[in-house]
This record gives C-alpha cells, structure tokens and sequence, in this order.
C-alpha cells in the first residue's frame, strides 16, 4: 500500500458533521469505546516497492494467515460493534483473490466499501464488483513523469494506472487520489493538470507529504513516530492486519500498539478490551499534549476530510 494510506484514509462516503471524530478538537473529551470505520489489510503483496509505503509491502508480500472466514468473522463484529464504513487496503488488495467476496460481504451487512487501490491491475470481476456495490476507490499518484513515476514506485507501471484512473471515472466510480510528495522534482501541479484531463473532479484531488512510518521513515522522518500520526488514531477507528494483529490505526502498527489477534480472540471481545481502550487513551493523551503545544489541531476522521494520509503539517487536505 502507497502512502495511507491513513488513511488514505479519506474518502468515498464523509461523516456527518456532528460525528465527533470531525467536530471535537483534540482536547476535548472524547468516546474511546467506540469504533465506526476499519481497515482491512488483507495483504502485504503489492507489484509495486513504494519508497514511502507504510505497510513495507511488495512483490515478495504475502496474504498472511488470515483467511476467508477470519475476514467475514471481523467484518460481522465491525457491523455488529456500530462501524458504518471499511476500507480495503494491502499491499495491493486486488491482488487478493476474495476480494470481491468480502466486498459482497461487508455491503450485505451494511457498511459503506472503499478500496485503497495502486489501480496497477483491476480484473473485470472486480470492476463488476466495484459497480454492483458501490465501491468507492481510493489511490495515490505521484508523477505525470514516468521517469519519476519509476523512482518513486520502483515498477513502470504510470501508463496501466491512467488508463484505470480513466477507466474508473468513465464507470461513475467514486475516486479520489492523493499525490504524496517523496521528491522535490515531482511537479506536483503537473501531476494534478495530467490526473484533470483524465476526468479525476478537482474536489477530488489532493497533495500531501510523506509520513515517517514504514518505509517512509527511511525519505526522512526524524521524530518519534507518534509524531507521525495525524492525532486521531484514538478515536473510532481500527486495523486489522494481514496477520490478524488489532491496531488502533494503520499508522500506529508498532508492537506496542497492538491490541490483540482475530485469529485468537474474536475482534468483537477485542473492540471491548481494556487493551484496545489503554493504547487509546495512551494515544490520545499525547494527542492532547500536542494540542495544548499549539502544533495542531487536526480534524482527519476516516471517511472524512482525509485523503491517503493526513498533511504532516496537520492542515488535512488531506
């Protein structure tokens, strides 16, 4: 997966404005119980070898040990514990050949779909998929330079990703794409004027900077990776990984962050426990040390304001 990819997290559907993930500023007190909006990392194999890739995903990735039923299981408890809205991330979640069904599953039980997508490769099952069910797509881009497309990606794959672009918009498939900036001589207007001619909405396109978590630690991220968060990991949200570890966000994937395992314990029991409920409030609290420094004041609910990852300066365009 490129970027977060929090989050891209924004997206397809936004939250009301009174949820609040959107209204509340850091400071004030918030619900650590609940969680409406997760992500399923349903795998760690991507075609591509982002420089900035959070998850560290890649050719050699893997789907992990999580399977078809572990997946359903914690979509059911996502559903069942008040979520409204999942994203499928990876790695490249279209490599993952149940995509489609855990689509058709997380719909039937409700929850709004969005696919966190490099848009390498789309099969036309999964386009079928994405229309019958209203998928919204999610991708990052980083060059109308092929050469920097290359650099940045390790793969020459800029041609098969703008014809998808092109191809989703002409389907009327929800897409938004963030351009995360890894390099100076990326022209970043240049990336947007080529991402309009192919239909992308201009309310649909955003730039941000890389997080330092993963791979994107390496571009140069120097502070603590707490740091690297864009201050709402504590609320409402969960990952699950492709190994079945629970963490409070994709971001926040260190070992001290992890909550617990699907594959040993039902997500629902997790979503309940006072681990999850601790690395929350251990979260939340140096959020609101940031806060009351004045650094920031994020508002970057999934779903929301979002895009692939939050504005390290915290001015979410995301």
């Amino acid at each position: 997966m490129e970027g977060l990819q929090e989050p891209l997290v924004d997206p397809g559907i936004p939250l009301p404005v009174d949820d609040p993930a959107v209204t509340e500023p850091h400071t004030a007190a918030v619900d650590l119980t609940r969680t409406n909006f997760g992500w399923l990392e349903i795998t760690g194999k991507c075609q591509e070898l982002c420089v900035d890739c959070l998850a560290e995903s890649g050719p050699d990735g893997d789907h992990g040990t999580m399977q078809f039923g572990d997946w359903t299981h914690a979509i059911d408890d996502l559903a069942a514990n008040g979520a409204r809205d999942v994203q499928f991330i990876g790695g490249e979640p279209t490599l993952h050949p149940d995509l489609p069904g855990l689509i058709e599953h997380a719909s039937l039980r409700g929850l709004g779909v969005e696919v966190y997508t490099n848009l390498v490769h789309v099969t036309r099952e999964q386009w079928v998929t994405f229309s019958t069910y209203n998928v919204s797509l999610a991708t990052s881009y980083f060059s109308a330079d092929a050469s920097v497309h290359r650099a940045i990606t390790g793969r020459n794959t800029r041609n098969p990703i703008r014809r998808n672009i092109a191809t989703a918009v002409q389907r009327g498939i929800d897409l938004r794409v963030g351009i995360i900036s890894v390099r100076d001589d990326q022209d970043a207007d240049g990336a947007v004027a080529d991402l309009l001619t192919l239909g992308v909405p201009q309310d649909r396109i955003r730039i941000d900077g890389v997080r330092g978590v993963g791979r994107g630690r390496e571009v140069g991220a120097e502070t603590p990776v707490v740091d690297e968060f864009c201050g709402k990991c504590a609320v409402g949200k969960v990952a699950v990984l492709p190994d079945g570890r629970v963490q409070p966000c994709v971001f926040a994937r260190q070992p001290e962050f992890t909550a617990g395992n699907v594959r040993q314990q039902p997500l629902h029991e997790i979503l309940a426990s006072e681990s999850l409920l601790s690395i929350r409030g251990t979260l939340q609290a140096a959020f609101d040390q940031r806060a009351l420094a004045a650094e920031c004041n994020p508002s970057c609910p999934p779903m929301s304001n979002c895009f692939p990852n939050c504005n390290p300066t915290c001015s979410p365009w995301e």
